[in-house]
Order: C-alpha cells, then sequence, then structure tokens
C-alpha cells in the first residue's frame, strides 16, 4: 500500500463532512469457546464500532468476520455505526472507549495516518492497539452501463474538453479514493468535479441513481454493482483476479498503485492477555478455509498483516505523510 502522490493537492480536505449517526445490531451469544489459547475469554459481545454508514466496505467485512466470531471469541459481535467526518468520528470513539477488550472497531488505512496530521478527529495512530489487517482492498473508478462513459479515455477526454463538467463521486474526502483520483486528474491533465458521500454505500447509490457520471470507489463496494456499472479502471500493481478484463490505471497510462487497509483496532491499552487473544482470535478466523472461502465467494480482496506489521506500516506512514501535507499547507494548524 501506499499513499497516492496527489494526497499534497488536497483541495477537499477543509470540506470534510461532520455528520453523524448510529446503529445497533444485536447477535444471539453463545458460550465462551476453548480454543482461544490466550488466557482471557470473553464474558459476554464484544461491541464493534464502524465509522462509516452500513453497507460500505469497513461493513461488508466486519460481518463476513462475524460469521466466524463465536467459536473463537465465545459470541457474535455487536455492532455500532458512528459514521461522520470520514471515519475520523468512529476512529475517536474507538480511541476513547476503555481499553478492556469489549469495544473495538475497524479503521482505514492510509486515513488513520492522514487524518490526525491534517487535524481531522482527536486520535492518533498511538491512539489504538492494533489487531489484524483482514483485506488490502484497491479502488476501481466506474461508470453506469448505457452512460456516454464506458472507457477510462472516454472519460478522460469528455474531462479533458469541459473541465469541471464531469463528476465523480468519492466515499469521503481524506480518503484513498481521492488520492486516486487526484492523481488521476494530476497525470491526465484534467479537471473533474469531486463530489464527496459520508460512505461506499450512498455514493453508490448515487451513481445508481445517476446523480453523479462516475464513481471512485474501494472495490469491495463497488463488486456488488458489478452488473449495472462499466468498471473503466483498478488501481492493483498488476491484471486483478476479482476483476478480469479490466484494465489497471497504469496499463492504460497512469501509474497509480494504491489499496486501502481494512484494519481492526482496539484502544490503546489493553492489559496482554486481552490483546493476545484478539490478535490470535483475528488470525484464527482469516486462516479458517470456510472464511477465506467465503471471501472468494464474495469477491472480497484479502490481504492479511499482523496486529505488530499493520501498527509499522501505519506508524512508518507519518513521515512521508507529513511531508506531503505540510508541503502544501495542509498540516493540522
Amino acid at each position: 500500500m501506499q499513499l497516492s502522490k496527489a494526497l499534497g493537492a488536497l483541495a477537499l480536505a477543509s470540506a470534510v463532512a461532520a455528520l453523524t449517526g448510529c446503529g445497533v445490531t444485536t447477535s444471539k451469544s453463545a458460550s465462551p469457546s476453548s480454543t482461544t489459547t490466550a488466557s482471557w475469554h470473553p464474558a459476554h459481545a464484544i461491541t464493534v464500532v464502524i465509522p462509516y454508514p452500513p453497507g460500505g466496505a469497513s461493513d461488508i467485512i466486519a460481518r463476513i468476520v462475524n460469521q466466524f466470531a463465536v467459536p473463537v471469541f465465545g459470541h457474535h459481535f455487536i455492532f455500532r455505526y458512528d459514521p461522520g467526518a470520514g471515519g475520523a468520528l468512529g476512529a475517536t470513539d474507538i480511541a476513547d472507549a476503555p481499553p478492556n477488550g469489549y469495544t473495538i472497531g475497524t479503521v482505514n488505512f492510509p486515513e488513520i495516518t492522514v487524518q490526525p496530521l491534517a487535524g481531522v478527529g482527536n486520535f492518533k495512530p498511538s491512539s489504538f492497539d492494533y489487531l489484524a489487517q483482514m483485506v488490502g482492498d484497491p479502488q476501481t473508478i466506474a461508470t453506469l452501463k448505457g452512460s456516454q462513459y464506458p472507457t477510462l479515455a472516454s472519460l478522460v477526454a469528455a474531462a479533458r474538453k469541459n473541465p469541471g463538467r464531469v463528476t465523480v463521486g468519492i466515499p469521503t474526502t481524506l480518503d484513498n479514493t481521492q488520492f486516486v483520483l487526484l492523481d488521476l486528474e494530476k497525470d491526465a491533465h484534467v479537471k473533474f468535479t469531486i463530489i464527496p458521500y459520508t460512505g461506499g454505500a450512498p455514493e453508490t447509490a448515487a451513481l445508481l441513481g445517476n446523480h453523479i457520471d462516475a464513481a471512485m470507489v474501494n472495490f469491495s463496494v463497488s463488486k456488488p454493482i458489478a452488473p449495472e456499472v462499466n468498471f473503466l479502471a483498478v488501481s492493483a500493481a498488476k491484471p486483478f483476479k476479482l476483476l478480469p478484463g479490466v484494465k489497471t490505471f497504469a496499463e492504460q497510462g497512469y501509474p497509480i498503485v494504491t489499496d486501502d487497509g481494512r484494519l481492526f483496532v482496539a484502544p490503546k491499552g489493553l492489559p496482554s492477555p486481552v490483546l493476545a487473544t484478539l490478535r490470535q482470535g483475528f488470525k484464527k478466523i482469516y486462516d479458517n478455509p470456510k472464511f477465506q472461502a467465503l471471501m472468494k465467494k464474495d469477491s472480497q480482496p484479502t490481504g492479511y498483516l499482523s496486529g505488530s506489521a499493520a501498527e509499522q506500516e501505519v506508524v512508518s506512514y507519518q513521515k512521508p505523510a507529513y511531508a506531503l501535507l505540510k508541503e502544501f499547507n495542509l498540516l493540522k494548524q
């Protein structure tokens, strides 16, 4: 994964939405299982904070993981949705929760590194204990079937001819999809009108409703609408097997290679047995052949990193992200 080089051009950062909301889903619990090798056994269900609206990429992955939670953690998860500020509201809520193992959540990389530097949210990368990365999710750009822009070349040509006329949605600002889109603007010498939403689900709904010309969206969100859209490009490093026949940006002349890391984290300061249980549990779920089969069936792009490896990646990105934001005067004042 890499923070796209267009981050410095991030003109929309000041427009980050601060909409909030929540929802709770409660599942039937079971007795704690003895299969967890660490010494902590959850006495009741763990709440997973999703910092985006239901139906987005983070929600999809968490729901799949939840199908394998009972044998590992003794209970299904409880889900709480805290959308707002591009995921920063929910990330702040995770960081502020008691570090006892009963509140964890999902966050995205590189947003978890970039947002604090830009002054969005009230957390830092050091505010969390990192449990695992389960997914490496590339970005796609898509248009509706029947659109006058069935290819990336036609979309770029229209934007070049009429700067600002072509509208492209993104799930939120300070998101890797925005960085990819800004990279595309820079590399193709074009200007789009970029429209941020409050998550991947509202964005794809806007595309399906023909309210925008195109959408830059994570693959895991875009795949369910595949029968209704044209995929114009994908930000993978090589031909992406989950989108056969779709060319990468690089294959079309734009050297854009990146993906989003879907991470599970907890508030900093978990007791060692609790941290060990959670880390081992997510690894056990990831290694479960049935989990892998379900991810493949649902066309979800797996990509595991241990908690310590995920933390290293997040922390190591602070210095280059700081330099880019400083160059373009987007650092927290």
